[in-house]
């Protein structure tokens, strides 16, 4: 398994590929106690429930960490939205065909 936090990831869906962000982890900031996987399809609208997806680890964002108020995680989610958007962009990791 890869170390938990966050990472730019492909997420593969419906026969499609999309560019997302990922969380691997616990979920330090709520106490949760089963490890867990989030996928963010960056710039999607739909349904996702239940569908098979396979997510393709691209990138290591940042490590996993507590937060002390929901505010500053959602602030640090934007930049690891933003980070991952940048990573997602680099040419080495576009499709080629």
């Amino acid at each position: 398994m890869p170390p938990d936090g966050v990472y730019a990831v492909r997420a593969h869906v419906g026969g499609a590929a999309h560019q997302a962000v990922a969380y691997l982890g616990y979920r330090p900031t709520f106490a949760d106690t089963e490890h867990m996987v989030e996928v963010y399809l960056l710039d999607f609208k739909g349904d996702l429930y239940e569908q098979d997806m396979r997510v393709d680890m691209i990138s290591f964002v940042r490590a996993d960490r507590k937060f002390d108020k929901i505010e500053e995680l959602k602030a640090q989610i934007a930049r690891d939205v933003t980070r991952g958007r940048e990573v997602l962009a680099t040419d080495w990791v576009k499709p080629h065909a």
